[in-house]
């Protein structure tokens, strides 16, 4: 290489490290939002985004210190006729750049879903390179600050934490945007969506209650708009949709733990299978014999029967059976589901 084309090069170099980089922001400069959420206001017609921005360093500070939900987090709010009113509002008085790269959580209110909202958040975001699309997402019957806001017992826990804990103790699998992007373009599919609540009625001390996350039930979006909503109390007949692993139930005075309950679907020419498999124990000084295991499978074939029932009254394809059959023809039919029977198949283990 010649001495010219080396001197060339080299004060390319340094004007260009001199010159530095003029649309580059210093990390103080940014703030990250970690979680999302929009309410819409049926009076006024107008709709509420909340941001939710984790402070990283107060957290880790919490292991040591008591410090208020304020300083582990805070909510930025904005109201506007359309999404992009109420986001802009938010950045006119934020001084900082928001980012949304490290988004971990949508939450919609239940108001939410009217007007074809789902869609519009839908149509915003789908070629946004600004969200990694695997963020959760979760349906709340709660008002959104309440969530955000949220003081446990300990005061040294942030949203995230109660949320993670939450989610660990009703073994539910997340939703997440990829989802949501399937249930909206698959017309034979249905997605399941976890609802959230805040319970101020578990934790309490010196008189004083603590809020904290709960579970409360799913949410099944029909249409691209209306969403249907189904109470974790109506668990005895909705485990073969939203299975929980382990749980009690009561046949006459006999109660019976169910243990690592699993469910599985095959669609058949003429029916859908399920297969069930649990294990179970008897919480009380009876014997397992036939005739209880003749209770227990009636047990689940009558709630299976409710389901059904249930199906055809919502109008919900639960099992996914129109789905299935897409999957298997490539034709779609939104009745199929109401003329195929539901078949149970036990493979019950008892201790």
């Amino acid at each position: 290489m010649s001495k010219k084309i080396l001197f060339i090069i080299t004060t390319f170099l340094v004007s260009f490290l001199i010159s530095g980089c003029k649309d580059y922001l210093q990390i103080h400069e940014i703030i990250f939002a970690s979680s999302i959420a929009f309410d819409y206001n049926v009076d006024n017609k107008e709709y509420d985004m909340y941001l939710y921005f984790l402070n990283d360093l107060n957290v880790s500070n919490s292991q040591n210190q008591s410090l208020d939900p304020d300083v582990l987090g805070f909510t930025a709010k904005g109201s506007g006729k359309t999404l992009n009113e109420a986001y802009e509002l938010i950045k006119k008085n934020c001084d900082l750049v928001i980012d949304m790269h490290h988004l971990q959580t949508m939450i919609l209110h239940e108001r939410f879903f009217t007007n074809q909202n789902i869609l519009k958040i839908y149509n915003i975001l789908k070629y946004s390179s600004k969200f990694d699309p695997s963020f959760e997402i979760y349906i709340t019957d709660s008002e959104i600050k309440d969530i955000y806001t949220i003081q446990n017992m300990s005061e040294t826990t942030s949203f995230y934490t109660i949320l993670t804990g939450v989610k660990e103790g009703s073994q539910f699998n997340p939703t997440t945007f990829l989802d949501l992007c399937n249930d909206i373009l698959i017309t034979e599919l249905n997605v399941i969506y976890p609802v959230i609540s805040v319970n101020k009625e578990i934790f309490g001390k010196h008189d004083e209650n603590y809020s904290t996350i709960e579970h409360t039930g799913y949410g099944i979006l029909k249409n691209n708009d209306t969403l249907n909503v189904y109470k974790i109390s109506q668990l005895e007949i909705f485990n073969f949709v939203f299975p929980f692993k382990d749980y009690t139930f009561k046949i006459e005075d006999t109660v019976i733990s169910i243990n690592h309950f699993r469910i599985k679907y095959k669609l058949k020419s003429d029916y859908l299978l399920i297969k069930l498999h649990c294990e179970i124990k008897i919480l009380a000084n009876v014997e397992y014999e036939e005739a209880l295991n003749s209770k227990i499978q009636e047990y689940f074939t009558n709630n299976l029967l409710e389901l059904k029932i249930l199906m055809d009254n919502d109008n919900i394809d639960f099992f996914n059976i129109n789905y299935l059959k897409y999957l298997k023809s490539g034709h779609s039919d939104s009745d199929y589901y109401k003329t195929i029977p539901l078949k149970l198949k036990f493979n019950i283990n008892a201790h």
